[in-house]
């Protein structure tokens, strides 16, 4: 128990944090870092990234014109030699991408900037390429690169939702127990608390959440952070994504999850076509989205179906002028926020979706946590009419983590067996993942889950809110434990994350502070990836459930689907 003194927090009750500023402080240092390379040589200059990593430079410029971006494939040879600069985080696979294209384009004058440090590792990866390191941007030879860092530890994606420039990171954290990530975690909440003062109450939930609370303080020690500072932040809670798989491998999920899961939303971005221009933004600006992005697939069909009929409605019901003119003008907001991108968006999901499979699928896990259905028999014939392993290994672990029946420890051996004959040796990465993780194993998982169900009341039937009705009436742990904190309940679960189990264990340390206005702000930071369901749910909550009496600020090192993470776990599905 800390021993700190309550602080008192004075916000105003509507206000937002200011990320802002921390996206227009990175873009400061890109621009003197670009000053440097044009007096040391003029000519044509481009901006490159990783593909993972595009949408990341999107958001953080923001539309503003001070370089011209050209895609990774588009990064050639060419005879009239131009400057390229390349960014990105230091996951090995990226700089090993970049490295290669170097190599490749020895006429090109080269930089490369490293979020948010250049590392060892990354010097090392150079060095392989037999890259040369250049500090000073000078007229450097073919094999010289000149390397900077760029502290663009985070972006926000909207006024409440932030994300790093994080790839690959669940395999990363979790299977290749790899710091980098939990270094950069730590760090980028230490830059939250630099300007917002130091968070009284940190709960975390998983051994690598509570690795990156440590690294934390230890940052903020240095500088004696906060201890003069009013915090305007009263909690965090840092989540392990590996504590609460559940939810993002639930194949029932409100819309916006299901944009991700089929098209892929990548920083708050998607791309309708294979060009820059078919780029769109869907976030809370975009106020038709705004409104279903929360909603089942059927309740968001109504929604975006009846827009036009009903403004058109309304106009004709309205009485006075002043009244047509602002039903008009509301009308005309809406479309220009292009209504018919969304009705050819959610058209496109649908003819993409096999509603044979998905309709039966998504009820699934929810029967199993009631013990209402079994789901091996399903399984069988999911794989034999369909051949579906990524929602059937979906299932799966889902069967496993709920421990229905012992979940799969009995059948584990012929779940391999059936895995390496469909797939053959390539399968045997996916098979020793899964078997780490203890999500098909011979092992269980370890919780209890049944007193999770019961006491995070994780089903409820009678709920109306149009966010459970789209995950058949399922309350995500995470959410459930953000609700928790924000109710100050969460030390009456804590023995349900015992120290016993590391993997999924929870350390409370401090205390709430007392409040004084009539609004309380909570960051939740997800370890190893959010769902953008979460994010929804976090976000629906804070109105439905507290009416704006409580903000959650949602951080993640990147966003997860489904699809894209059992295929992280599984690269035979590939």
């Amino acid at each position: 128990m800390s021993t700190n003194p309550v602080h008192i927090i004075k916000m105003t009750s509507t206000s937002f944090l200011n990320f802002e500023t921390f996206r227009l402080s990175s873009v400061q240092i890109f621009k003197a870092f670009i000053e440097k390379l044009v007096k040391a040589k003029d000519g044509k200059m481009f901006v490159t990234s990783p593909p993972k990593l595009q949408n990341y430079f999107f958001q953080l410029f923001n539309n503003e014109d001070i370089f011209t971006y050209k895609t990774f494939p588009t990064i050639v040879n060419a005879e009239n030699p131009y400057t390229v600069i390349a960014i990105t985080n230091g996951d090995p696979e990226n700089l090993e991408m970049i490295c290669s294209k170097f190599q490749d384009c020895p006429r090109l004058r080269k930089a490369l900037l490293v979020i948010p440090k250049f590392t060892e590792h990354s010097k090392i990866i150079m060095e392989n390429h037999r890259l040369q390191i250049v500090s000073e941007a000078s007229n450097f030879h073919s094999s010289q690169v000149y390397v900077g860092e760029f502290p663009a530890d985070f972006i926000p994606i909207e006024d409440d939702f932030f994300l790093m420039p994080s790839t690959n990171c669940f395999k990363n954290i979790f299977i290749n127990h790899d710091t980098l990530d939990l270094y950069n975690s730590a760090r980028a909440l230490a830059k939250i608390q630099y300007i917002y003062g130091r968070i009284p109450q940190v709960v975390t939930v998983g051994q690598q959440s509570e690795r990156i609370h440590r690294l934390m303080c230890g940052m903020m020690d240095k500088v004696e952070l906060g201890k003069a500072v009013a915090p305007a932040i009263s909690s965090v809670l840092i989540i392990d994504r590996y504590a609460d798989l559940l939810t993002p491998l639930s194949i029932a999920q409100p819309c916006e999850q299901l944009y991700n899961e089929y098209f892929g939303i990548n920083y708050g971005i998607i791309q309708l076509g294979n060009d820059l221009k078919d780029l769109r933004k869907l976030t809370d600006n975009d106020v038709i989205f705004k409104d279903y992005r929360y909603k089942s697939l059927s309740e968001a069909e109504i929604y975006i179906n009846g827009i036009r009929p009903q403004e058109e409605e309304k106009f004709k019901k309205a009485k006075t002028l002043s009244e047509k003119k602002e039903i008009f003008s509301e009308f005309q907001k809406k479309l220009s926020q292009k209504l018919d991108l969304h009705v050819k968006l959610f058209a496109g999901l649908i003819n993409l979706m096999d509603f044979r499979i998905y309709n039966c699928s998504s009820r699934i896990p929810f029967g199993m946590m009631l013990r209402e259905r079994d789901t091996l028999n399903y399984i069988e014939k999911l794989l034999a009419n369909f051949g579906d392993w990524q929602t059937a290994l979906r299932l799966l672990i889902i069967y496993q983590l709920i421990g229905y029946k012992k979940g799969v420890t009995k059948i584990y051996n012929s779940i391999q067996k059936e895995i390496l004959g469909e797939f053959g040796q390539k399968a045997l990465e996916g098979l020793m993942n899964l078997d780490i993780l203890k999500l098909i194993s011979s092992e269980p998982f370890g919780w209890d889950f049944s007193s999770i169900l019961t006491k995070l009341n994780l089903i409820n039937k009678d709920s109306n809110s149009d966010i459970q009705q789209a995950m058949y009436m399922y309350f995500p742990i995470s959410v459930s434990l953000a609700k928790m904190l924000a109710d100050n309940e969460i030390k009456e679960v804590q023995s349900l994350f015992p120290e016993s189990l590391p993997h999924i264990k929870m350390t409370i340390t401090g205390e709430k502070p007392e409040l004084t206005t009539d609004q309380m702000r909570i960051l939740v930071f997800f370890t190893g990836g959010v769902s953008l369901g979460e994010v929804a749910f976090l976000k629906n909550i804070s109105h439905s459930v507290f009416n704006d009496k409580v903000q959650f600020i949602i951080g993640a090192t990147n966003t997860v689907d489904g699809n894209g993470l059992i295929k992280e776990i599984c690269p035979f599905l590939n």
